[in-house]
């Protein structure tokens, strides 16, 4: 499940948090206010009680009296026995059933009927009991009026304190909000970038100045070492410039023994590949500093270039005897570097004879796919452990287990570089044919009926 923005998490912990207040505080008032009016009510009837002990002595006038000093209003009602015990009177709305049911209630107690509650209680006076008994219509009905407030409040208070949690969230996240949009623009051509100073000396502002001091702090050591990266690759062209000019010059000499002409063989070998891994660390140097520039009117046709690529590859497949699979759709243009791309698809070419097997095959597709230039270039071959296809794209990364110790695990990192700086995408097809290897790369086409001479692209 995917976790909530902190922005909902505040506004939904402040409507839980009031809703449960309000419901304590609403069950409590109504506890109070039912016990308060049950409290009135036994005040109530406790002083009937004692002016019903003012009876007259003979049972024959207890009628005419309690006529006379009946409680007053409809909520009180009375009824004496006799010590039989026996009804002497009875006056509305106290039945003979329910007045016996209360016979011997001593304490306020509630009984319940068809009609509704009441509150009754019996009192022994001269050998008679009085029963008091109280309507409780006019609590229930208050109660009810309670709730039925509360079930109002409850939902718009809660409704009213989230919107006020979600306004406040919104407003003290949105130093956080910048500061996530700023942070995501800076990149390897825009270390400069900083985060909005903060106005105020708080947990976010402090957070703020922080994070933009760590960012001097990278910008500073990255600069190094991009620097340091850029000078070394440069520095190392002259001495390996030299080193190969001298071992030519050399291996140019017709009195040589065999044994040393192998070994300064092995040695041009090693510089050749010494100064590759030099061109290549200076190119992504440049990638990484974000050194490019605008190129126009760059049109690349793309089937051409693949088809010279490929003649260059056959010299590869040809020590192993492997066979060529080629599917060219023709006139295929796009705007970019034509050194960069042919790059690109000389590496995927080199590598795809380079970790083959004898008399294998190495299969290329250059086709348009929704609107895309689609680049793929698959071989047979021992393939790459699914554990190491995370890493393929790492500097220095080889799949030594699957691909042998040979090259210097830089040329799909500048793959990848060079395919992204042209707005397209490179990666393992992980739905290709069982005991095929396939790097697919997708480049973008420009729109139907572009300008070529308008057009740009940004390269090395």
């Amino acid at each position: 499940m995917k976790p909530l923005p902190i922005r909902w998490k505040i506004t939904l912990w402040s409507a839980a948090t009031t809703s449960g207040a309000l419901l304590v505080f609403a069950i409590g008032t109504i506890i109070n206010l039912y016990l308060d009016q049950i409290a009135t009510a036994d005040l109530e009837m406790t002083a009937e009680a004692e002016h019903l002990m003012e009876a007259p002595s003979t049972e024959t006038r207890y009628g005419p009296w309690l006529q006379h000093t009946a409680p007053e209003g409809p909520l009180m009602a009375c009824s004496i026995f006799s010590a039989n015990p026996r009804f002497i009177t009875n006056p509305p709305p106290s039945p003979d059933v329910f007045a016996r049911r209360a016979l011997g209630i001593h304490q306020p107690q509630n009984l319940h009927r068809a009609d509704g509650s009441w509150r009754v209680c019996t009192y022994l006076v001269n050998h008679r009991e009085i029963l008091i008994a109280y309507d409780l219509f006019d609590v229930r009905d208050r109660i009810s009026d309670l709730i039925a407030a509360c079930l109002l409040a409850l939902p718009l208070g809660t409704a009213f304190t989230a919107f006020g949690a979600w306004i406040v969230a919104g407003r003290a996240l949105a130093p956080v909000r910048t500061a996530t949009e700023t942070a995501a623009a800076i990149e390897a051509g825009a270390l400069d970038l900083r985060l909005p100073p903060a106005t105020v000396n708080d947990e976010i502002g402090r957070l703020t100045t922080m994070l933009n001091q760590m960012l001097d702090r990278l910008e500073k050591n990255f600069r190094q070492a991009d620097r340091f990266a850029a000078d070394a690759s440069h520095e190392l062209r002259t001495p390996l410039t030299i080193m190969r000019g001298e071992i030519d010059s050399l291996l140019g000499r017709t009195d040589l023994a065999p044994e040393i002409e192998a070994r300064l063989l092995s040695l041009q070998e090693e510089i050749a590949r010494i100064n590759r891994i030099t061109e290549h660390l200076l190119l992504l140097a440049r990638f990484d500093a974000g050194k490019s520039s605008a190129a126009s009117h760059a049109r690349v046709n793309l089937s051409a270039l693949a088809r010279d690529a490929l003649e260059d590859a056959e010299l590869f497949a040809a020590g192993q005897a492997i066979r060529m699979e080629v599917d060219i759709t023709p006139d295929i243009a796009i705007h970019g570097d034509a050194g960069q791309l042919r790059r690109v698809l000389l590496n995927l070419l080199e590598n795809a004879c380079k970790f083959n097997v004898p008399d294998g095959l190495v299969r290329c597709e250059l086709q348009v796919r929704g609107g895309l230039a689609r680049l793929s270039v698959a071989n047979t071959g021992p393939g790459i452990p699914l554990e190491m296809q995370p890493r393929i794209f790492q500097r220095f990364f080889r799949a030594d287990t699957a691909r042998g110790t040979v090259g210097h695990g830089l040329g799909l990192s500048l793959c990848r570089e060079i395919v992204q700086a042209h707005g397209g995408r490179i990666g393992l097809n992980q739905e290709t044919h069982e005991g095929f290897t396939e790097f697919v790369a997708t480049l973008p086409l420009p729109p139907a009926g572009a300008d070529w001479a308008a057009q740009s692209i940004t390269h090395l």
